[in-house]
């Protein structure tokens, strides 16, 4: 019987996997549906009208239909910023619920805010737990001596391939989780070597967060996997220079080392790419159509036909 939980990708000591997750869907979710959420900062921002959750919810779907077409990636090539791009959306919203001269000027901030915090967001339980099983394998030595070769052992490289704007980051910290280092615009225009030690650390629950605003690509087009390709390549050339600094550490002052199986760290093994996320085209199709080992999450629903065709080794109910 093949498992349906994602606890079955764990690396072993002699594997090395780079496994990316998509964010919202998959490693969390909304506190609240988005409707009462607006809702409820509108009327902190002064909104008086009696409009139900429900017709804000259909004037969401419309708007945020038409402002993606529009100004598709959070309006990357055509407006300032990302928060330009949500007061729009914001805009097209409620004025198709109130007169536009009754929506608060500061709606649009404080939304942008109350989103790009955790206030808005819960972590999935099973992604709770799945993130403290990698905190335990993460914590163990990346290299230690063995009877007749060292022992190594390659913990996952854990990244966020999302289609997203950069608060995503924001997001996974006020959640509760550790993000690295690696920021994808410092990596790209070589202003952080890729190899340097502070792009891992054992302690991090996150090694690198790609995110469609920054990549210039949206899921499922392959340019957004391969840009991830290229923070975690930076994350396993950190990972790998920790385990040689850690055999430094073990030899004697004359280059031996207390046990004659500690002589050289073992060259890297072929590297596995994994991706797991709840949307079949985005996150599945997506991995597998730029050469990544597709995962495809569906927690509570029964499966569709279409997703039957996901191969059951690929489908998961659980992380």
């Amino acid at each position: 019987m093949v498992s349906t939980s994602a606890s079955r990708l764990s690396s072993s000591r002699r594997n090395c996997i780079v496994r990316s997750y998509d964010a919202l869907g998959t490693l969390y979710g909304f506190k609240e549906p988005v409707a009462v959420q607006y809702l409820k900062v509108a009327r902190s921002c002064g909104l008086r009208d009696d409009i139900s959750s429900h017709a804000v919810n259909q004037a969401f779907k419309s708007a945020y239909k038409d402002t993606v077409a529009e100004y598709p990636n959070y309006g990357k090539e055509k407006l300032s910023d990302p928060q330009q791009w949500w007061k729009i959306l914001i805009d097209r919203t409620f004025g198709q619920v109130v007169p536009e001269n009754r929506i608060p000027d500061d709606l649009g901030a404080a939304l942008y805010q109350h989103f790009s915090s955790g206030a808005a967001y819960e972590l999935f339980t099973d992604a709770r737990n799945m993130f403290q099983r990698m905190r335990e394998d993460r914590a163990q030595p990346l290299v230690r001596a063995g009877h007749d070769e060292p022992i190594v052992n390659y913990p996952p490289i854990v990244g966020v391939v999302t289609n997203s704007d950069p608060r995503v980051t924001k997001v996974l910290h006020d959640l509760g989780l550790k993000v690295g280092a690696v920021e994808p615009q410092r990596v790209l225009d070589g202003k952080s070597p890729p190899g340097c030690s502070d792009d891992w650390n054992p302690s991090n629950d996150i090694d690198f967060v790609c995110a469609s605003y920054e990549a210039g690509y949206e899921k499922p087009d392959r340019g957004i996997f391969d840009h991830a390709r290229t923070l975690g390549d930076a994350v396993l050339q950190a990972q790998q220079a920790h385990r040689t600094k850690s055999l430094e550490a073990m030899r004697g002052p004359e280059g031996t080392t207390a046990d004659e199986s500690i002589k050289s760290v073992p060259r890297m093994p072929t590297v596995e790419w994994h991706h797991i996320g709840d949307d079949m085209s985005k996150d599945y199709q997506g991995a597998e159509g730029a050469g990544m080992k597709g995962f495809y999450l569906k927690r509570d629903e029964p499966l569709t036909t279409e997703e039957l065709r996901v191969p059951e080794s690929a489908r998961l109910t659980s992380l």
